[in-house]
């Protein structure tokens, strides 16, 4: 049990860091193409 809670936080971890960096990205880029590329890390995780 304590193993699957360990790796539901590392997986809910890594979840948050994409989606920061896709959402950093959004709000910065200045080229359409690396925003849609942000708007899929986004949208996958």
């Amino acid at each position: 049990m304590r193993n699957l809670l360990m790796m539901l936080e590392h997986g809910f971890f890594i979840s948050v860091y994409l989606f920061s960096i896709g959402i950093s990205g959004l709000i910065t880029s200045r080229s359409m193409v690396r925003a849609l590329m942000c708007l899929k890390l986004i949208l996958n995780y």
